[in-house]
């Protein structure tokens, strides 16, 4: 018993108000026709059943809007109120309805909820949904449903991807899962194999490595034992691998470890040598230009009393500044020079007699001010006083005839009297300039033959001078360097010159050979300073390779023991071996299993194709009556792709159709296609359903004819429904149900609009 739609409520979706629901009823009716002009929600209600079943509309484009994501909250009637889709659904004699909610909020979020008969509900999923109708969603959009907007959609998709999408709508999950498991086994044991293979071989290696290793050894201290007699290479030091009982509990690398850098200095010891010399030159050219120039100048330095070069530098701070402290006349370079220590004491003199009449005229100035304020004050009063004794002067009481004119005379007088402090004050700063002058030249003259040591000073006086180890570690390379270095005007020496021969000289000791590097040289050194005490070892490398044989010799039985053990791990690794080989078999069956399978699903996938070819070239025969090149179109199938071809240049098919028909010939073949794939793949208890929207738009009428014939002859349990804007049409496929006694209703959408 198969599963058919009922009835139909939408509410809130595009021309669909959100306040009552719009109902369509399916029941009973073998085709529901939804007719009409264009724009009065024909295609609505297709995109509801599709917005129902899959969740989304295939045709809308949630990327038109300038680049950014638009969600289909835009074809709610009103995106602030929740859009619902409901469908009710028979089997049998059982009813139930699965309803879809958008809350826009959650943009492009549903719910789900399925309801019985009984009234129990739950939230279910999309797949289980798909499971509950029996279908998957590539059925639906291939083998139920063909969109107005996307009907050549499939037909346009690339070959390969066509086969895809065909072979999807079987239920091969339990295949799939096979070929993946086996794909999976595989894979591991292969990566499981190849790592024991490695480990195993490496393993090999190393035992026939250490089995030669061992024999050439135990071969060795056969003729230690035989030949070599024991010395003590270290008479004052007591050494584990020096002693005549050796521990062989004791691994014998550990001697080896001691006996290595011992051995590597001797074999070695002029490089070493060569090396320590090199790292003490480095040293000595690491020493910075400024304390090799101080030890340069240390005669100049030292010949001259500290006191004596900041009395100088101070000297010359003061010239600079044109300031002359009376301090400065006891210093050693001025003391007794009256031509500079009387004008400086003039200076002196000048600029605190300056400093006093300043002093003198500020406070005159001041008192002056005040004075006058105070007079013009009392003059303002005597102005305003009701008194016709107004010439009488309000400070003496004398009596005047222009009381103002001898108020503002006086007041000039009062102001002239500092003028001649002024003139004072101008014959001092005269006195100063040329003082300065004076002194300043003479100061010069004193410190300029000085100027050059002095500014050596500067540069020198913060600076430390090389230690007596440096001196001496540097005489060890260059012995004349303290008597040549350092300054002295009969020799004509130039610290540059000497500088650059000193380095030049220091580098030529170092040579070009390679050296040993740093780390080795702080080991060598160790062993050069606790085993030789620094001195030229006493012993050779031949001394040290008998004392390896001679402790060798000791492990003699410690060897012998582990070239046996290792014998035995040899031949059980070569056991491990053959059984390993015999795994990799294995790997090869599980690599045919998985290649069978894959071909088998292949097969089973292009098996179903070709089961179509029959069906669609009869019915796209019956439905392209009218094709001038030939009647059917032939699905060509091969393990990667399905194209499908009609009659062209005389009867070769190999060309796909998409290229050659017309839209309205490519509509009748998706028709085709669809009929084609329900006629096979069919199921029991699925849901029982074919939805076209307005595929008659671009059919000729004899097509339409064949259409409308094949509808109510090939499925004639099945439930259409469909749209078009055409009323013959409508009519056309009504009349065709009604010859065979099958109900058909309509809906007309214009009708259903005005009447909402």
């Amino acid at each position: 018993m198969n599963i058919y739609l009922k009835k139909l409520e939408v509410k809130n979706f595009k021309s669909f108000t959100p306040n009552e629901p719009k109902i369509f009823y399916f029941e009973g009716n073998s085709a529901t026709i939804f007719d009409g002009p264009n724009g009065y929600g024909k295609s609505t209600v297709f995109d509801s059943l599709e917005l129902l079943i899959t969740g989304d509309i295939d045709h809308f484009n949630s990327r038109l809007k300038n680049g950014h994501t638009t969600y289909l909250s835009i074809i709610a009637n009103s995106n602030s109120l929740p859009t619902e889709i409901v469908g009710h659904f028979k089997n049998g004699d059982t009813t139930f309805s699965v309803k879809r909610t958008f809350k826009w909020e959650n943009k492009n979020e549903s719910e789900l909820i399925y309801s019985n008969k009984e009234g129990t509900s739950r939230n279910i999923t999309n797949e289980q949904l798909y499971s509950l109708l029996n279908i998957n969603q590539n059925f639906f959009k291939i083998g139920m449903y063909i969109s107005q907007s996307d009907s050549l959609l499939f037909l346009q998709e690339k070959y390969g991807k066509r086969k895809e999408m065909l072979t999807s709508i079987l239920d091969m999950k339990e295949i799939e899962d096979r070929v993946e498991f086996i794909k999976l086994l595989k894979s591991r044991y292969s990566e499981k194999i190849r790592s024991i293979d490695k480990i195993l071989n490496e393993k090999k290696q190393d035992l026939l490595s250490n089995q030669k290793k061992l024999e050439e050894i135990v071969k060795k201290t056969q003729i230690g034992d035989q030949l070599i007699s024991y010395s003590k290479l270290f008479p004052e030091k007591n050494y584990p691998f020096d002693a005549e009982e050796i521990d062989v509990t004791i691994p014998f690398e550990s001697y080896e470890n001691q006996l290595g850098p011992i051995k590597k200095l001797i074999d070695n010891y002029d490089l070493f040598i060569k090396s320590r010399q090199v790292e003490e030159v480095n040293k000595l050219l690491k020493i910075p230009d400024n304390r090799l120039k101080k030890y340069f100048y240390r005669a100049t330095i030292e010949s001259y009393s500290n006191t004596w070069w900041e009395q100088l530098s101070t000297l010359k701070k003061y010239v600079d500044k044109q300031q002359f402290p009376l301090g400065i006349c006891e210093f050693e370079l001025i003391k007794g020079k009256e031509s500079i220590v009387k004008p400086i004491a003039e200076y002196h003199s000048d600029f605190e007699g300056k400093n006093k009449l300043e002093k003198t005229i500020q406070g005159n100035r001041t008192e002056i001010v005040k004075l006058n304020q105070k007079r013009k004050a009392l003059y303002e009063e005597h102005k305003h006083q009701d008194s016709t004794d107004l010439e009488h002067c309000p400070f003496c009481g004398s009596y005047v005839d222009d009381l103002e004119k001898a108020y503002a005379d006086l007041t000039d007088h009062l102001e002239s009297s500092m003028d001649e402090n002024q003139t004072k004050i101008n014959k001092y700063v005269i006195s100063l300039t040329e003082l300065t002058t004076a002194i300043s030249k003479s100061l010069k003259e004193v410190i300029q033959p000085f100027i050059g040591e002095l500014s050596l000073f500067h540069e020198l006086r913060n600076l430390s001078s090389l230690t007596s180890v440096e001196i001496n570690n540097i005489e060890k390379f260059i012995p004349d360097f303290s008597s040549v270095f350092i300054e002295s005007e009969n020799l004509g020496k130039d610290f540059q010159i000497l500088i650059e021969h000193f380095r030049t000289r220091l580098i030529n000791l170092k040579g070009n050979e390679e050296v040993y590097s740093r780390e080795d040289l702080i080991e060598l050194n160790q062993v050069f300073e606790n085993n030789f005490k620094n001195e030229k070892p006493g012993i050779t490398s031949k001394d040290l390779d008998f004392k390896y044989l001679y402790i060798q010799s000791k492990y003699q039985d410690v060897y012998v023991r582990e070239l046996q053990q290792i014998k035995k791990e040899f031949v059980k690794v070569e056991q491990i071996l053959i059984k390993h080989n015999n795994a990799k078999q294995v790997e090869v069956l599980i690599t045919g299993i998985g290649t069978y399978n894959l071909k088998a699903y292949q097969r089973y996938q292009e098996q179903f194709i070709q089961k179509i070819q029959l069906p669609l070239f009869l019915i796209s025969g019956r439905i392209l009556q009218t094709y001038q090149l030939g009647l059917g179109t032939y699905a060509e199938v091969n393990a990667t792709q399905v194209v499908f071809k009609v009659a062209y240049k005389e009867t070769e098919m190999n060309t796909d159709i998409f290229n050659i028909l017309s839209v309205g010939q490519l509509n009748g073949v998706i028709l085709s296609i669809l009929f084609a794939i329900r006629k096979i793949y069919s199921k029991e208890n699925q849901l029982d359903i074919i939805m076209i929207d307005d595929p008659l738009q671009s059919i000729d009428e004899i097509s339409a004819h064949s259409f409308a014939d094949i509808l109510v002859e090939e499925f004639p349990e099945t439930q259409l429904i469909l749209s078009t804007h055409e009323e013959e049409k409508s009519r056309l496929i009504q009349y065709k149900y009604q010859q065979v006694n099958k109900k058909a209703n309509n809906y007309n959408m214009q009708i259903e609009y005005l009447n909402s």
